[in-house]
């Protein structure tokens, strides 16, 4: 199979997009683009499915022991 080119496209907005972050002006010109870009179109499969990897895991509670501080950086983070 024949690789792709590379689409210079933001992943970044992919990624908004598929979580429902962005505007309704945003969100159209995504949807333009994915409706002529194969590369994009596949990305965003990619990054649909991480996402509905990292859903099905459960959730976690955070020891209150802790580190506040370092608690307070994940949250900033989302990591």
């Amino acid at each position: 199979m024949a690789q792709m080119e590379r689409c210079k496209f933001s992943t970044k907005r992919l990624s908004f997009y598929i979580d429902g972050q962005l505007s309704n002006k945003a969100r159209l010109i995504v949807e333009k683009h994915l409706s002529i870009c194969k590369y994009c179109q596949n990305e965003a499969i990619l990054l649909y499915n991480a996402r509905l990897a990292l859903k099905s895991f459960p959730s976690i509670k955070i020891p209150s022991t802790l580190d506040k501080n370092f608690t307070n950086r994940l949250y900033e983070h989302k990591i």
